[in-house]
């Protein structure tokens, strides 16, 4: 997966997904990534978000929820930022890594 996003619209759709769900007792610890032609889909909590992403290569990944908002708040907020995910290595965004271990289910 390899894919440009603005760290704005990412946090905003990320804080719209945020609560937690009525039928359940804590909030989701990790989010899905699903990038497509269209952009990037974020999935927690039973909830689901789209960000428009320049997508140069689709695909599907897991990461932490908390760690992954942290970190794009420490981006510009309107500059693109590229976001890859790789299997051994981890995701990566920007020049940040999240190591594999973080980021399984």
């Amino acid at each position: 997966m390899s894919l440009a996003i603005r760290p704005d619209m990412t946090i905003e759709a990320l804080k719209a997904i945020a609560r937690k769900h009525p039928t359940k007792r804590i909030r989701d610890r990790t989010m899905r990534l699903t990038a497509d032609a269209d952009g990037l889909t974020i999935e927690t909590n039973f909830s689901s978000a789209f960000v428009p992403a320049q997508v140069a290569v689709a695909g599907t990944c897991v990461v932490p929820a908390k760690q992954f908002g942290a970190l794009l708040k420490t981006f510009a907020p309107t500059r693109p930022l590229s976001m890859e995910h790789d299997v051994e290595r981890g995701v990566r965004l920007g020049n940040l890594l999240i190591p594999p271990a973080l980021h399984l289910p």
